[in-house]
């Protein structure tokens, strides 16, 4: 849902990305000013990918650059604003199984844990989920 864009007299009205039913985070502006780039998850489905999106800073449709299974942490224009690089935890598949088929717990097999630093709190389980820099094309038109 867009708004009209603000103007700078603040006299405008914000423009919202993203819609009632999902979070949207880390917004960064591309280097020309023109697009912004932000993530995309619904609030009430723990299975749903992260979308990485690009929308027109005057409002317009959004494209989905990239989908991610985990939470996205960082997000930043490349300099010359065509690519996009992003923090994410990048799961093991033979425990999780491939990105859009996600497996039960009871389905994965058994944990095999060699360092002391195992799990956090609120993330859960770290050792066959270590974080990742991810690059993608800013201008792709799928995910």
């Amino acid at each position: 849902m867009a708004c009209p864009r603000p103007r700078s007299d603040g006299r405008g009205d914000p423009t919202a990305f993203g819609s009632d039913d999902e979070t949207v985070s880390l917004p960064r502006f591309a280097p020309d000013g023109a697009h912004i780039a932000y993530v995309a998850r619904p609030v009430d489905d723990d299975e749903a990918s992260t979308e990485l999106r690009v929308a027109p800073v005057d409002g317009g449709p959004h494209r989905v650059v990239a989908r991610w299974r985990e939470s996205v942490r960082e997000l930043e224009w490349s300099p010359d604003g065509r690519h996009l690089a992003f923090v994410a935890r990048d799961p093991d598949e033979e425990r999780y199984g491939p990105a859009g088929e996600p497996r039960k717990e009871k389905d994965m097999p058994p944990r095999r844990i060699e360092r002391l630093f195992k799990r956090l709190d609120s993330v859960g389980w770290i050792s066959d989920r270590p974080s990742r820099v991810f690059v993608v094309d800013a201008d792709d038109r799928g995910g």
